[in-house]
This record gives structure tokens, sequence and C-alpha cells, in this order.
């Protein structure tokens, strides 16, 4: 990989951009900023291309193009996509504006992982110097190698997997792209689709298909969808408080009659409080019956337990954006602090340091699990030194007002938060977030126990799973 000499030296300067000096994104800012061009190279404008499912066979085949400019400095792409880095496909062809490049060597492709993250890279090698859009394409054919004919999305952000799984991207929350994409099922048994953003049924009779589309710029690991079989899952939707909504689930699962219980009240709540449903298209839900669950642009796939929470996200998570996955922090403690810990709440401990951000590099994949106690306890701090929660709902209100789509970071939090409310908290933030170690605490114990809720519960519920040995058994007498 050619690596010019300031990159070198602003990787050399990560600790000095753990605690940036100044309150606009000149000085420590702009380094980070550099710091993150040289990091991920391209910025994507849209992401499209067609994912046909074989559940006979268990994969997918891909053919999905990215388009992009070069970032400030840079000359040679990358992109993310782990299937392709773990060398897990059972085919592939990669093309740059129409050229093919040729595999793994000196003149193809090269495999790196920068220090401070686990998210493999892939670098094309072939110099770009100009400010014009490109287009990168990959077709491949990946194997799922799932028990259950389904194909659906599974990122976990604890964790920092995203959509990179499925298809070529950059997984950082910051990159934010337009998704069109088209999905496909082979063969004849009859599937439902459920997904983030507009989502169309083709009127093709050949084929079923069905296209996504975000319409906007989302990050990627935002983006959800799932193709399940038709008779193994229920489907109802609705309006509320002019937001439609839709949910799928298990046959003999979850209940969705619970779900709408929960959610009926909520929106409006949410609308009251931080302003209307942030997405055009409304709510897609894939409801499962156990375990916790994961926010999209406009959707979720989770339990009934954890619905609350999750609708909570499009607010913030999905649309007011953390700039890196180690400030998203604070998604996660604004909405433990709303949902959550709404009847009970704790101010910060006086004296309270960890490194919940600055531990990570501002390009490690992931987020620090204190979020969910502690960082809801600085919320609470916050909202005690302007008058109470309801203050604090008013300038969650400001946010998303004012700020949505726009990623920013922690201490742009902190600035935010002055400007609101003439409270400067910005040492405090850097004390929170930035200084000491890893506090000892029950709470940072319980919330790192809990992450592992984050993954999807895909057990299916018996009485469709018994259709399944019933059809082996006659296939195999």
């Amino acid at each position: 990989m050619k690596k010019p000499g300031w990159f070198l030296a602003v990787l050399v300067l990560i600790p000095v951009l753990a605690v940036p000096a100044d309150r606009s994104r000149g000085g420590a800012g702009r380094l980070e900023d550099q710091l993150l061009d040289a990091v991920y190279r391209i910025d994507i404008s849209t992401i499209r291309g067609t994912l046909a499912y074989d559940p006979a066979a268990s994969a997918v085949s891909g053919s999905i193009s990215l388009v992009f400019k070069m970032r400030p400095g840079q000359t040679r792409p990358l992109f993310h996509f782990d299937p392709l880095s773990r060398g897990s496909l059972t085919g592939y062809t990669v093309a740059l504006d129409g050229e093919p490049i040729v595999g793994f060597g000196s003149n193809g492709l090269k495999l790196f992982t920068l220090p401070g993250t686990t998210q493999p890279s892939i670098e094309i090698g072939r110099d770009i110097t100009d400010n014009n859009e490109h287009l990168l394409t990959v077709d491949y054919r990946l194997p799922l190698d799932l028990p259950y004919p389904r194909f659906a999305s599974n990122v976990n952000d604890i964790h920092g997997r995203g959509n990179e799984e499925v298809w070529p991207t950059i997984n950082t929350p910051g990159e934010l792209a337009r998704h069109e994409l088209t999905f496909q099922v082979l063969g004849s048994v009859p599937y439902r689709f459920i997904g983030s953003g507009l989502v169309q049924k083709s009127p093709r009779e050949d084929l079923q298909e069905w296209t996504l589309d975000t319409e906007r710029e989302v990050a990627s690991y935002t983006v959800m969808f799932a193709l399940l079989p038709q008779a193994d899952t229920v489907y109802e939707e609705r309006m509320i408080n002019g937001t439609p909504v839709r949910i799928m689930a298990f046959a003999g699962g979850a209940s969705i009659a619970q779900a709408w219980t929960q959610i009926t009240p909520w929106l409006p709540d949410l609308a009251a409080k931080f302003g209307p449903f942030p997405m055009p298209r409304g709510l897609s839900i894939l409801l499962l019956k156990e375990g916790g669950g994961m926010e999209y642009y406009g959707g979720t796939i989770s339990s009934v337990g954890a619905l609350r929470h999750e609708i909570n996200h499009m607010y913030f998570g999905c649309s007011i954006i953390a700039k890196t996955y180690r400030d998203s922090w604070w998604d996660e403690a604004a909405t433990s602090w709303y949902v959550d810990y709404a009847q009970s709440m704790n101010a910060i401990p006086t004296g309270f340091r960890s490194n919940m951000v600055n531990a990570r590099s501002p390009y490690a994949v992931g987020f620090d699990t204190r979020a969910y106690y502690e960082g809801a306890e600085a919320f609470e701090t916050m909202a005690r030194a302007i008058g109470g929660r309801q203050a604090l709902v008013l300038f969650l209100a400001d946010l998303q007002a004012r700020h949505t789509f726009e990623p920013f970071t922690t201490l742009q939090l902190a600035d935010y938060f002055r400007e609101f409310s003439g409270v400067d908290l910005r040492s405090d933030f850097i004390n929170w977030f930035y200084q000491g170690k890893t506090p000892s605490s029950a709470e940072s114990s319980g919330a790192d126990a809990a992450a592992n809720l984050k993954d999807a519960d895909w057990t299916v519920p018996d009485p469709v799973a018994a259709r399944y040995r019933a059809s082996a058994a006659r296939r195999n007498p």
C-alpha cells in the first residue's frame, strides 16, 4: 500500500486527536477529518445493484456498484467487503470504470487492516487523480450456509459488523450513501420481503423481485432487509399517527398484537417530544420472539421487549448520526436515558473518568458498552444542569430539528449542548469520555453482558420447524 508521508504523520497523532483542543472543526478537528479521509479514501454517493437469493443452494449472487469520488488528498480507492477479505466467496470479479481488476497481487487488490481496528480493507492497485465520479463494480457468489432458508440483515453495531458482510461498502457511521438495491428470490416457493426505505414489489411474473431505495444517503450498516418464506410468516400493516408501520413475524412466534400495543402510543409520544417520524416511508419491523434488537434506517429486527428502545433509535442513531463508531455511545446513551431508565436514573458520579471514546481509534468499528449506563448517567447529568428531564428533551428535539443526517462527534455534541443551553460541559465530556481507565462497576459489566442481545435470535418457532422436519422426512423416507 502506498502511503504518503502526511498519512503516517496523521496516524501518529491519534493520541492527540483523542482530545480535540478547540470548539471548531479547525485544529485537531481538521486532523481527525484528514485521518478519516486517509483511512476511508472514497466518498460513496450511491450503492446500487442486484442480490439474487437462491434458497435451494443457500447462496446469493450479487452484482453491486459503488458510485464514488476520491476524498481530498487520496489516490488509491478502497472498500470493505468481508467475504472477499476472508476468501469465502465461491467466485468474484472486480472492475473499476469498466476495466477488470485481476485478483490479489501487485497490480490488483491488496488486503490490509490498520492498527486500531479489526475492519479489513481492500485496496485497488490503481491511482485516481481527478475529482470525477467513478464506478466500482463487484460481481460475486456468496454462500450463506444457513440451516433455515432466509436472507436478512445481521448487523451488530457493538461488534462493528455491518452490511459489508453482504455487499461492498464502507463500514462507518459517517459514510452516507443512497442505496438502490434489487432483491430477487430464485425458485417457486413464495417469499415475503421487508426492509428500509421505499420497498416495491416488481410486477414480473417470471421472478420474485423487490426494489429497495433509501431515497437519501444513509449509513450502509443501517440498511435493513429480510426475505423469509411466505408460508412461515404473518404480516400486518397499520397507519399510526400518520406513520405507516409494517410488521412481519414468524407464524407461531412473536405476538404482533403485543407489538401493536407497544407501538400505538409510542410513535405519537416520540413525535410529540422529538418531532415527526424522521423516515418518510415509515417503519418496517421484523419481529422475533426472544432477545434484543438492532435498529436500522426506518426499520428494526427486534423482540417485543426491545421494541420501544429500537424505535427510539429512529431519532437517535439512524437520523441523528454519530461521526464515527466510537462517538455512537451517545445514541445508545440518549435512548437508554429516555427509554430504559425513564423512571430512575443517577447523575454521573463526581470525579468519574472513563476512556469509552478515546480507548478506540476514530476509525475503529464498534462502541464501548459503558454507553448504556454510564453514558445514560452523563445524559442525566446534562438534564440536571439545565433544569431536568423536560429541558433535555427539548435539547434532543433541537438536535433532531437542526442536525439530522449531519454526522457529528462527541465533543461537537458538547458544543451543541452549550449553544442550546449556555451550559458548558466540554471539560466534563473530556473527563467522562477521554480520560482515565476502564472503571470496574456493576453497571458496566451488566451492559457488557447485555451487548450480545444485539444479535437477533433467529430460532424458528416449533410449528415452522415441524413443517421442515416433515418435508425432510418425506424426501428421505
